[in-house]
């Protein structure tokens, strides 16, 4: 039993590393979707 908890608390560590880089890769998106958005208004 001892075993099983272990390894579903590891599980639930892994997703919420998962949960984090993906947050972040969509935070860099849009802040570079947001300075392209800007650049292109500079230039009208």
């Amino acid at each position: 039993m001892e075993d099983l908890l272990k390894e579903i608390l590891r599980e639930v560590r892994n997703l919420s590393y998962l949960f984090f880089a993906f947050g972040v890769i969509w935070t860099l998106l849009f802040l570079y979707m947001y300075s392209l958005s800007r650049r292109e208004r500079a230039q009208q």
